[in-house]
C-alpha cells in the first residue's frame, strides 16, 4: 500500500479475509474483523461481496490515476 499509495488493501488467507484502509500518510491502518471463507446466508458478509466493496471504495475515489 505505502509504494502504490493505496488506499485500501486487503490480506486474503485459505481462511479468512481481512480489510485494510490507510487513514493517513503517517502509516497509521485501520484494520477490519476477519470474514471467513465459511460465512454466508442472509445478513452475513462473504468474501466475494467484502471484495467487491472494496472495489467499489477504491473506485468511488475523485483522485486516483493509472
Amino acid at each position: 500500500m505505502d509504494q502504490h499509495k493505496a488506499r485500501h488493501g486487503f490480506v486474503l488467507t485459505n481462511t479468512e479475509l481481512i480489510g485494510v484502509t490507510r487513514l493517513d500518510t503517517n502509516g497509521s491502518l485501520a484494520v477490519s474483523l476477519p470474514i471467513p471463507w465459511t460465512a454466508g446466508g442472509h445478513g452475513q458478509l462473504t468474501v466475494l461481496m467484502g471484495i467487491w466493496y472494496l472495489g467499489m471504495l477504491a473506485v468511488e475515489e475523485t483522485n486516483w490515476t493509472l
